[in-house]
């Protein structure tokens, strides 16, 4: 272990303790009493195991970190349960009130639950890898490579999540542990700077997890593209990736700080930077596609976005504040001739999902139609069910808008009678014979309605794209 320190709680914790107490339960004996033995031994500046701490002072002030960060991960290894965790506070005010000389010792225990306790381990983990090795060590031992980077990311997300949670005002015992913490701003800046290193490095998680979810492709549509490489024949997909792997790492925004200052709204904050950062990009962006044709980057954009609101608690509330926000964004835009508007999305999770799926097809539908016209029928059939199974949605939708006398699903109605084409029956049902498919489709006029997009600086037709 690098860090001198903190290897020697790890060592004293073996040596036993003098001091014994009956009140502490069976379970728990062991822990506390080597507990007792660190902490009188920390407290004592002319303890002859800590003397080499005390030469140097710099490191001497985080000795009580050393000593929670040693007791935090014993009680995680050693399965210490709740009630034994709530009975700690008071063994803590008694073990201070009843050991001489070490009251004035800077070092407090608040009272945490156990899941708070694994949570702020992470930070404290943080804390002693970096303690233990400066930045300038980490670099030079290529420490930056796509695992560790997984670890920093993980570990700059919670100290963001905590950030948020904790304002500093906020005066819970989860919170004064974490400001105390957080009280050394050398730990947030360098903990931070790792993401310029890391930001090409993409980390997938599942939705709620600590990181950021991989926007792809209808997973039916995804499964054919990879199988017969027809990913790259529409720039779809390879939008996703590039907004996937560049801008899924972000830097803060004060606008989106001090827009959405709510502390439970943390994943609001994260899908705001990346908004941000994107729309400050967009000229670069349409560069790299090397087109200036702002149309349908921007519905890849908006679908991008909504995909990560989707799956998320409270996501109508989401979706209109960042349609606030889009707005501001935009405005403060002024050096661009190219901007992206939102499209409204903000409709049941279902409907927007039905959309996406639709959307995609779309975009996909002439480099599907020949594929298949080069493959031999044997290998059409997982073609012409997912096509069944498309037709059908196209069905239900239009007639659910229909029914109801809605517009949710207008412009996916529109596009997909202005996509499919009169040949395209006669070519479903030579290549897809008995599946019936040409009988879901009617071209015919959709129902009335303005569509889902933004109305924003145009007059006439409703764009949501301007260059």
């Amino acid at each position: 272990m690098k860090n001198y320190a903190l290897c020697l709680f790890f060592i004293m914790s073996i040596l036993g303790s003098q001091i014994g107490t009956t009140e502490v339960k069976s379970l728990f004996r062991n822990l506390y009493k080597k507990f007792t033995r660190n902490y009188s031994i920390v407290s004592n500046e002319y303890d002859s195991y800590f003397g080499e701490i005390e030469k140097n002072k710099e490191k001497s002030k985080y000795s009580c970190k050393y000593l929670k960060y040693w007791f935090y991960d014993q009680a995680i290894a050693n399965n210490i349960n709740e009630s034994d965790i709530d009975f700690f506070p008071s063994l803590w005010s008694n073990l201070v009130r009843s050991l001489p000389g070490i009251r004035d010792f800077p070092c407090k225990f608040y009272s945490l639950k156990l899941d708070e306790i694994k949570e702020i381990k992470q930070l404290y983990d943080y804390f002693a890898l970096y303690d233990g090795y400066p930045d300038e060590a980490l670099r030079n031992f290529k420490i930056y490579d796509s695992v560790h980077c997984k670890y920093f990311k993980e570990a700059i997300d919670f100290y963001k999540r905590m950030k948020s949670r904790c304002p500093n005002n906020e005066s819970s015992e989860y919170c004064k542990e974490f400001h105390e913490y957080s009280e050394d701003s050398k730990f947030e800046k360098a903990l931070l700077s790792f993401r310029g290193i890391c930001k090409h490095k993409t980390l997938n998680t599942t939705p709620g997890g600590g990181d950021e979810t991989k926007v792809t492709l209808d997973q039916d549509l995804q499964k054919l593209a990879d199988r017969d490489n027809i990913l790259n024949d529409i720039l779809l997909s390879q939008f996703y990736e590039v907004l996937n792997i560049g801008f899924n790492n972000y830097e803060e925004s004060h606008i989106c700080n001090n827009l959405i200052k709510d502390s439970n709204s943390y994943h609001i904050t994260k899908i705001c930077n990346k908004l941000n950062v994107i729309l400050q990009n967009w000229d670069k962006i349409l560069k790299s596609f090397e087109s200036v044709i702002n149309r349908n980057y921007c519905e890849y954009l908006n679908y991008w976005i909504h995909d990560q609101i989707k799956d998320k608690m409270f996501r109508k509330k989401t979706t209109t504040l960042i349609y606030t926000v889009w707005d501001i964004l935009n405005k403060h835009k002024i050096n661009s001739n190219n901007k992206c508007w939102y499209k409204n999305f903000n409709v049941p999770e279902k409907d927007f999902k039905n959309k996406k799926k639709l959307y995609e097809f779309l975009e996909y539908y002439n480099a599907i139609k020949s594929k298949m016209e080069k493959m031999d029928s044997s290998k059409k059939e997982e073609y012409c069910e997912y096509l069944k199974s498309i037709f059908s949605l196209y069905y239900t939708v239009k007639h659910e808008d229909l029914c109801k006398k809605s517009t949710v699903y207008k412009d996916e109605v529109d596009y997909f009678q202005k996509t499919i084409k009169d040949g395209d029956l006669a070519f479903l049902k030579k290549n897809c014979p008995g599946k019936n498919i040409e009988l879901l489709f009617k071209k015919e006029q959709s129902s009335p309605g303005k569509g889902n997009q933004n109305p924003q600086l145009t007059k006439g037709k409703v764009n949501i794209y301007e260059n």
